[in-house]
């Protein structure tokens, strides 16, 4: 008798965990399906990082760079621009656009792709990542791809009207600070109006959509 019942509740046991096996292998199947099936990847950001998501548009302001000991070591102006494609590959696209006195200039653009709550920087000169915290803050953890030794983190406030942001970077060099950057950007219309663009009307935004 003792041996029957220990026949059946062992037999019992491998069913539920055939089935337990099952409904795991369905959930995760589930889960695969209803992504693929989602189009709007802008949609599923949001709800995570609605405050990175506000980000979308043109950026313009000055960026200025202070040694460790809080003497200014350069200062140029720059665009940003960001893109939040619904579908494909990357669920973010940033452009940087750079431009000094001396007429220097310089073009850096990331892609990122959305996963586990955060975007992942995933192609571009820079590898890292963009998180959002419970308070609506945007914090940037990246290194540089050709000098991994060099790391930046970046923390990004933005003002309670939502057309201004200040961003502030603190830049390692083998684990040691050796620069910091502040940045105040205003979120500039199609025509780069002086009230909203810090640049105008300087500001050369067609030179920006040329490497678009």
């Amino acid at each position: 008798m003792a041996a029957h019942v220990a026949s059946v509740l062992f037999s019992d046991f491998i069913q539920t965990l055939k089935y337990v096996n099952w409904m795991a292998r369905f959930r995760v199947t589930a889960g695969i399906r209803d992504l693929d099936e989602t189009k709007d990847q802008f949609s599923l950001l949001a709800n995570t990082m609605p405050v990175f998501a506000s980000f979308e548009g043109s950026w313009a302001g000055e960026h200025q760079h202070f040694s460790n000991k809080g003497q200014l070591l350069n200062a140029h102006r720059g665009i940003v621009q960001h893109q939040f494609p619904q579908t494909g590959t990357y669920a973010h696209i940033q452009r940087s656009q750079f431009y000094w006195e001396d007429g220097q200039e310089q073009m850096i653009e990331q892609r990122s792709i959305f996963h586990d709550d955060q975007l992942i920087w995933e192609k571009g000169p820079f590898q890292g990542c963009i998180r959002e915290t419970s308070y609506g803050n945007v914090l940037v953890n990246i290194t540089q791809r050709t000098a991994p030794q060099l790391c930046l983190n970046e923390f990004v406030n933005v003002e309670s009207n939502g057309n201004a942001r200040l961003r502030t970077r603190i830049w390692l060099k083998d684990g040691r600070l050796f620069k910091r950057t502040l940045c105040y950007e205003h979120r500039m219309d199609n025509h780069c109006s002086e009230a909203l663009c810090p640049l105008a009307p300087d500001c050369p935004p067609s030179a920006f959509d040329r490497q678009m």
